[in-house]
């Protein structure tokens, strides 16, 4: 009503009555617009979050869905400490892709690392969870006994002792989905999933180490049938089928030298990374013992290849132990050397606690 009075007694100039009324389009304009550009702005954030977390994933892979992969499948009820171990290599590689399982018996009786003695395979994922032992103990001690390089774990209440194709592909399913544990990164998850899912059966072979003759009857316990690997007949099927075509086709040699007192340790080092398919070519004593184990290169380009980023995983060498040694690579005539110091003696001999 005042508004009117004043409108009133002083009528507004039209020039500024034509300017007020233009000022209040513009402020319905606007109105109008403002929502259209909050949905932008709303999505201009969610891409870039994406583009984020895609980023994340891709950073954390460490497979390239093509190179030769293996993993280990822990099944069996959640509620009991023995646990059925199967060995899985996974080859994408044409024309030889395939995929091959290693069932390993219950009771194969293996020798565990850290001086634990020997344990039956069921057993070994009871002791790493009642000694608080981290996964790499359960990958050490098959890398030693069988000579294959193990990259990732897969945990599953399936309590089922053998696996088909299928069934490992409603595995790989189901660690996308997060029913299965997996120490595997999420995109390369994804990546064994497509992998096993474009395999055929006829690419698919499961390995019977009882009726192929490389596990032999030991003592019979409590009644209980134990079995022992028979290392003859083991090493050169796998070397045959789990070596690493990577590895073999980088062909760097390495050198392997015991600095400590403890017997055929080199010995049994070599064994292992030879299966794997690493070029071992000299092992030899040496006088001056050593507390950490090193690394030495001819060059950078040794140091940074396939060959040394496997020994260094498997026996756990950290980077600042990787050094470039032209004068050693020389005196034992390899691309690499491996000096074998107390730790990795004590990796087969002293407890952790």
């Amino acid at each position: 009503m005042v508004h009117d009075y004043i409108h009133l007694v002083h009528p507004p100039h039209p020039q500024r009555r034509l300017q007020e009324r233009m000022r209040e389009r513009e402020v319905e304009h606007i109105r109008h617009i403002l929502p259209g550009k909050g949905w932008v702005f709303a999505f201009l954030t969610m891409f870039l979050a994406l583009l984020c977390s895609a980023a994340i994933l891709m950073a954390q892979s460490q497979w390239n869905g093509k190179s030769q992969r293996t993993f280990l499948i822990i099944s069996g009820d959640p509620h009991e400490t023995t646990k059925h171990l199967t060995i899985v290599m996974v080859r994408n590689e044409l024309p030889s892709r395939k995929v091959v399982l290693l069932q390993l018996p219950d009771t194969l009786a293996l020798e565990t690392l850290y001086g634990y003695g020997p344990y039956k395979s069921s057993s070994l994922y009871g002791l790493a969870a009642l000694e608080k032992l981290s996964h790499s103990f359960l990958v050490q001690t098959l890398a030693f006994q069988f000579g294959i390089d193990i990259h990732d774990l897969i945990v599953t209440p399936n309590q089922s002792l053998t696996f088909s194709l299928a069934d490992l592909q409603r595995l790989q399913a189901d660690t996308l989905l997060f029913r299965a544990k997996s120490s595997m990164a999420y995109i390369d998850r994804y990546q064994m999933w497509r992998v096993l899912s474009s395999l055929r059966k006829d690419q698919f072979d499961v390995i019977d180490l009882l009726s192929s003759g490389m596990a032999k009857k030991g003592d019979n316990v409590s009644g209980e049938q134990r079995y022992l690997l028979d290392i003859v007949k083991l090493d050169p099927f796998i070397l045959q089928l789990f070596a690493q075509s990577d590895l073999r086709k980088e062909s760097k040699t390495v050198a392997i030298v015991n600095t400590t007192s403890e017997k055929r340790l080199a010995s049994r080092v070599a064994r292992a990374f030879a299966n794997m398919g690493i070029n071992v070519v000299n092992i030899t004593q040496s006088a001056f013992p050593i507390e950490t184990t090193n690394l030495e290169g001819e060059g950078q380009e040794s140091v940074q290849s396939d060959a040394a980023d496997v020994i260094k995983r498997i026996l756990l060498i950290p980077g600042n132990r990787t050094t470039i040694s032209p004068q050693h690579a020389l005196e034992y005539r390899a691309d690499l050397v491996l000096f074998l110091g107390n730790d990795t003696a004590q990796l087969f001999t002293k407890r952790l606690r």
